[in-house]
């Protein structure tokens, strides 16, 4: 927390453009889950599942597997899963829970899950790992309906939204490469002085999760998040 302080004082100080790049929330899908969620389309969310995996086939030499360098699944990829909780619930956790395995004693932990609640009493449970088959989604439960999406990281990827009565209702459209929307975005903010629609107070607020998963991984407790 007090590294992302830190740049975000030195970029105010010199007038420079800090977002964090985060591209799936540049994806119509995820951003329709959070549309629907805020417009109570599924009713009161009371739970959801939020995960990236990915297996990494030669981790010798990989800095996901350095201690030194801050490594491990949650860092790398589990941001992402976080973020796309607080995104689609337009909301900050208030407490973590968390448990993490080092499958090779590399100081790091190469699978990890965690339990983040929101105001609301919904609990997301986030989940990243370094050793498991490719896994990049976000499902949202609520008392009327369920959203699924089945692949954040494809930009034209369905948003599903299923009642309680098994109906599908299918959400998609073809979608602009994210990276090219994160940087139009960026370049834009930069050519122009318009603040970014995310600004680093976002970022700030994806490391208090971040922070309280992990210190609930090693002390095996509950976290209180830290509010920004």
């Amino acid at each position: 927390m007090a590294e992302v302080r830190e740049m975000i004082a030195a970029c105010e100080a010199n007038n420079v453009v800090l977002v964090e790049a985060f591209t799936h929330r540049f994806d119509p899908h995820l951003r329709y889950a959070r549309r629907l969620i805020s417009e109570g389309a599924i009713g009161t969310v009371t739970g959801l599942d939020s995960v990236l995996t990915f297996p990494v086939a030669e981790p010798e030499g990989n800095v996901r597997f350095s201690e030194e360098l801050v490594g491990g699944s949650m860092w790398d990829a589990g941001c992402y899963a976080v973020y796309a909780s607080r995104f689609v619930m337009s909301a900050e956790p208030v407490r973590a829970s968390a448990m993490a395995h080092d499958s090779g004693n590399w100081g790091v932990d190469t699978t990890f899950t965690g339990l983040l609640e929101f105001p609301n009493g919904a609990v997301a449970r986030v989940g990243s790992s370094m050793e498991q088959a490719r896994r990049c989604f976000l499902t949202a439960w609520g008392t009327t309906g369920t959203i699924h999406i089945p692949n954040m990281f494809d930009d034209s990827a369905p948003c599903i939204v299923t009642d309680l009565e098994g109906e599908e209702t299918v959400y998609q459209e073809d979608a602009p490469y994210r990276f090219v929307a994160q940087f139009n975005e960026f370049s834009e903010c930069v050519l122009t002085r318009k603040g970014p629609e995310y600004p680093p107070i976002d970022a700030l607020r994806n490391t208090a999760s971040m922070v309280a998963l992990y210190e609930a991984a090693g002390s095996g407790g509950t976290v209180v998040v830290e509010r920004v």
